[in-house]
């Protein structure tokens, strides 16, 4: 998503930065301004600048990117990483647990060994007991706990500029509006591959396109129809809630459940999501969810304190159709990105005679 306001090589505070709000930064600079504050005024945009332009934790951001908080779209300790469900998988903290008891067994067995040099209460002796558990249970509970959560080894993520050849070449499978769009399952190089929010939106731009924004009620019927007719469970969207630097004081953002929520790809406010959207005939935000309540929930909060700041479109996971519902950003879902104006227009312009 789009919410922050920085140059090229200076580091920011989020990954999101509210639509809604703009500065005189260089175009290049925008192009990697992920959190930008949404539906900004005048008199707030200059605050807002100054809030965002502070140093991201993990150090200075090189290259061509905008560094993001890590903590907004990785996994938290123990977040299941099943899409509807929402458990813990209890199995795997079974595995665990057995794993360790095994590793502690084996461990007083090699100081059995080690019995000629050292007696049967000497505390020194007992010292290497522990140390060898210790060290085996390190072993162990990385690998596991990496199964249960996607999580990143890097200090900071980077929101990507657009690469010119792939804008050129880019998949263009079906069309909307003066906009091409593509669905990751259906381009051979990406179809066995899943993302999560942040992911998605970089392998969009990429491709000068973006997560999907559902701004009209046909637009949103044609990718029901996408998702419906090749079962597919479920996609991202560039939908955001503005929840991270600069959303806050803002009287017309609350409550955020209802009236905080934007397109990141184009930083347009979407209508309340307790309302039907003006020109359309129903209201595409799903009326249940984990918690049997009406999307949005914030349903995984209350499991391990991850807010759904991200918007997804899921098939049928709780019996309800296909329909809107706030996903926990670190979730590994395929995409719908759609032709971004904003790179295709910086790329036309860094690339003079260049086809897109």
């Amino acid at each position: 998503m789009h919410f922050h306001y920085l140059h090229l090589y200076h580091t920011v505070t989020s990954e999101a930065r509210a639509p809604w709000s703009f500065t005189a930064a260089s175009s290049r600079s925008r192009l990697i301004e992920p959190n930008r504050v949404p539906f900004g005024v005048s008199s707030f945009e200059k605050s807002v600048e100054k809030s965002e332009r502070t140093t991201e934790v993990g150090g200075s951001g090189e290259g061509d990117g905008a560094v993001v908080r890590p903590e907004m779209v990785s996994a938290p300790p123990n977040a299941g990483h099943r899409d509807g469900s929402l458990a813990i998988d209890i199995k795997m903290k079974a595995a665990l647990t057995a794993k360790i008891s095994q590793l502690v067994t084996i461990a007083r067995g090699k100081h059995r060994d080690v019995r000629d040099f050292r007696s049967e209460w000497d505390p020194n002796g007992m010292k290497i007991v522990y140390l060898v558990a210790c060290v085996c249970i390190a072993a162990v509970i990385t690998p596991v706990l990496s199964q249960t959560r996607p999580v990143s080894n890097r200090p900071g993520r980077f929101l990507s500029l657009p690469n010119p050849q792939k804008c050129a070449n880019r998949p263009k499978q079906f069309f909307y509006r003066g906009h091409n769009y593509f669905f990751s399952g259906h381009v051979p190089a990406l179809a066995n591959r899943k993302m999560d929010w942040l992911d998605g939106r970089n392998l969009c731009r990429e491709y000068c396109m973006d997560l999907v924004s559902l701004e009209t009620q046909e637009e949103n019927n044609m990718i029901f129809r996408l998702i419906q007719q090749n079962d597919v469970p479920f996609i991202w969207t560039s939908g955001r809630l503005c929840d991270f630097k600069g959303c806050e004081n803002r009287p017309d953002l609350e409550p955020k459940n209802i009236y905080g929520w934007f397109w990141s790809a184009n930083r347009e406010k979407m209508a309340p999501t307790s309302q039907v959207p003006s020109g359309w005939g129903y209201n595409p935000w799903s009326s249940t969810g984990h918690k049997k309540q009406r999307q949005p929930d914030n349903a995984e909060f209350d499991i391990n304190g991850t807010t759904e700041s991200c918007m997804s479109i899921l098939n049928n996971v709780y019996n309800d159709g296909i329909a809107w519902h706030d996903v926990a950003c670190y979730h590994e879902k395929p995409v719908v990105c759609e032709d971004s104006e904003e790179l295709l227009n910086y790329v036309r312009s860094t690339n003079p005679g260049l086809r897109l």
